[in-house]
């Protein structure tokens, strides 16, 4: 039977923030258009070696194996164990000569320290692409230090529903004064694709200002049909609206800045209430990553009846390591952050990680980590303590005092003079 433009290309699987796995249902017509998207984009005839790591469960390894094919360029596949082991992905870089790839931030930021420790550089990389998750502009920065004037540097945004990528942002374009209109220190989304449209709405469904923030909804020829068998679902996110025919609707928070390229500024669903205040753990996480100790940061509330903020750290390998007992870390930690947070934005735990655990996509695998926490605090004999091993009892008859008053206050049969009760 002949294949026509309509009929479905694949089916992709993927869960998002509820946990129940939704087939995306992308056609020919998207998928064609994706490719041609890329090839005006990104000068693909101009690359002969692209370097493959992303799950094949994940889209951005169809748009790996579609760039390679209709370009006629070489596809290097990464074994997964290589993702962090820098040693053996720089590697197999230089062997198999890659001169471009798709990189997720967690496992760039592994090999990019990795070249740092050992004085190695990126020159023979012609273009290196990051996505699937927030880069920092000084993350760009160090970046920018490891690879030749010539490499072109691409922050690039998309989600499975449009056909893997929607927009793209040349991060040359980045200078001092571009950099302090960055509010949150991410790198910019830029601009959309050939045949994409974006749309930045408030909660009436009414484009906002320069500026102003609004949820991202995205239309164009990669809007994929809908989810399978889930046609609930899919009129929840796929939305008709009078400015296009569709909308999908993305739960990701965004602003137009003054040049007409868009920043991300986080997810919905990132946003947590805690104890009456809204909060952004990006936030934290962004300012965590700028202490110069810390190679990678994320924030996650955890607790049921109890909630609090527990920031999870892999210590930079020239800094601190994680088995060591370094008290003075956290301590380090606490004090950078409050002269930078609200008290109430403050973690109430730091868990030090010798690594972050990775999803098969190559992100880092939020829901692991929190389960590994509930279950070493559900095995120890007092939960409420932190698992960071850094425990001061009181030394002076005040602290004595204090510390048993606020132990019988939380119903907890131990308190550290340095413990943060907020």
């Amino acid at each position: 039977l002949a294949s026509t433009s309509d009929h479905l290309a694949y089916i992709i699987y993927t869960s998002g923030s509820t946990g129940r796995a939704k087939g995306v249902m992308v056609e020919h017509r998207s998928l064609v258009n994706a490719y041609f998207a890329w090839k005006d984009a990104y000068a693909l005839p101009n690359f002969s070696s692209h370097l493959q790591m992303a799950s094949f469960s994940f889209d951005v390894f169809t748009g790996d194996w579609v760039r390679c094919l209709c370009s006629g360029a070489k596809l290097v596949l990464c074994p997964y164990e290589s993702l962090l082991e820098a040693k053996l992905l720089y590697a197999l870089m230089q062997q198999q000569q890659v001169d471009t790839a798709e990189f997720s931030p967690a496992v760039l930021r592994n090999l990019m320290q990795y070249l740092q420790d050992t004085q190695q550089r990126l020159d023979f990389m012609r273009m290196l692409i990051v996505g699937s998750d927030s880069f920092y502009i000084h993350e760009y920065q160090a970046l920018r230090q490891l690879c030749s004037a010539q490499t072109r540097l691409i922050n690039s945004y998309g989600v499975s529903e449009a056909t893997i990528d929607s927009t793209y942002f040349e991060m040359t374009c980045i200078d001092d004064e571009s950099e302090n209109e960055l509010a949150n220190g991410l790198v910019p989304i830029g601009r959309p694709f050939a045949n994409t449209q974006i749309y930045i709405l408030n909660t009436d469904f009414q484009p906002v200002p320069i500026g102003v923030t609004g949820e991202l909804y995205l239309g164009g020829a990669g809007l994929a049909r809908g989810y399978l068998n889930q046609p609930e679902l899919t009129q929840q996110r796929f939305i008709q609206h009078p400015m296009a025919s569709r909308l999908y609707k993305t739960g990701d928070l965004a602003c137009y800045r003054s040049d007409g390229t868009i920043e991300l500024l986080g997810r919905s669903d990132y946003q947590v209430k805690l104890r009456g205040f809204r909060i952004e753990l990006e936030e934290i996480e962004a300012l965590l990553r700028q202490h110069p100790a810390v190679g990678e940061a994320i924030a996650i509330l955890q607790g049921e009846d109890d909630k609090r903020i527990v920031a999870y750290v892999v210590p930079n390998v020239l800094g601190h390591t994680a088995s060591d007992p370094e008290p003075s870390l956290t301590a380090s930690l606490r004090s950078f952050l409050k002269t930078q947070l609200p008290h109430y934005m403050l973690p109430g735990s730091f868990v030090l990680l010798e690594t972050m655990p990775l999803t098969p996509n190559g992100k880092i695998d939020r829901a692991s980590i929190a389960e590994q926490y509930r279950k070493a605090l559900l095995a120890s004999e007092n939960p409420s303590r932190d698992l960071e091993d850094n425990f001061v009892p009181p030394s002076t008859p005040i602290e004595q005092t204090l510390a048993e008053l606020w132990a019988e206050l939380l119903q907890v049969s131990s308190v550290s003079v340095t413990d943060n009760f907020f």
